[in-house]
């Protein structure tokens, strides 16, 4: 969010979201050190939550050139007949807002909401 969809950009949140990122990707290089995948020997939904995420690396200011476990992972998942199909789909429906940016309406519903107790 605040990379990409913050209509300023504030050093401290900039910051904290972007070292965040690199700390869940520490997190997950550790895990797939031992692991094939997320939760173990074998794909789950583990998996399929994480990859689309993971694959935003480049936007979340995460450098994978010292992640050899995760590399592999994104190639091992990304290689999935199925997962392709996914991403393919998500491609064709995502919004490229450099070209569509978002309307007063819609951001206000994104990032205007409060909590309603």
């Amino acid at each position: 969010h605040f990379r990409i969809y913050a209509p300023e950009r504030v050093r401290y949140a900039y910051d904290r979201y972007t070292n965040e990122s690199i700390r869940l990707y520490d997190v997950l290089e550790r895990t797939l050190s031992e692991n094939t995948y997320v939760a173990g020997a074998d794909y789950s939904i583990a998996d399929m939550a994480i990859y689309p995420w993971a694959t935003g690396h480049d936007k979340q200011g995460v450098d994978l050139f010292d992640k050899p476990h995760v590399q592999k992972w994104l190639e091992r998942v990304g290689n999935r007949e199925a997962v392709q199909r996914g991403m393919r789909l998500m491609e064709e429906h995502k919004r490229d807002l450099s070209k569509n940016p978002l309307s007063e309406a819609e951001r206000a519903s994104m990032f205007g909401q409060t909590a309603k107790r």
